[in-house]
């Protein structure tokens, strides 16, 4: 998991790269089999970046984004533009078909 400075650096830095922006809690199961879903579906997808983020070492963030629990994966286009969420745990089939929707110019995923 990342700090909240890393993550806005991140954050700012898109433009090249879809990015999932996953809020977890430490103690969430539901948070776990999420990122465990996801770090083996982006692996080696060079244009994908996934973040996790602690929310609760990381409150700014999580009023930012405006969370209300977790898991929340965020899906963001190369501009840096919100354009899906998945609260709770997403399926496989989910993640592919947000990302794929993501890396293609369209609205808003809409998980």
């Amino acid at each position: 998991m990342v700090n909240a400075d890393l993550a806005d650096k991140r954050q700012m830095q898109l433009g090249k790269n879809v990015t999932l922006l996953q809020f977890s809690s430490a103690f969430c199961s539901p948070c776990k089999a999420t990122a465990q879903i996801i770090s083996h579906l982006v692996e080696g997808m060079d244009d994908v970046v996934y973040i996790q983020v602690a929310s609760e070492e990381n409150l700014k963030l999580v009023e930012k984004f405006d969370i209300k629990s977790t898991p929340t994966v965020i899906f963001f286009n190369r501009n840096g533009i919100e354009v899906g969420r998945a609260v709770g745990i997403p399926t496989k089939e989910q993640v592919i078909i947000s990302i794929n929707a993501v890396r293609t110019p369209s609205d808003d995923v809409g998980l």
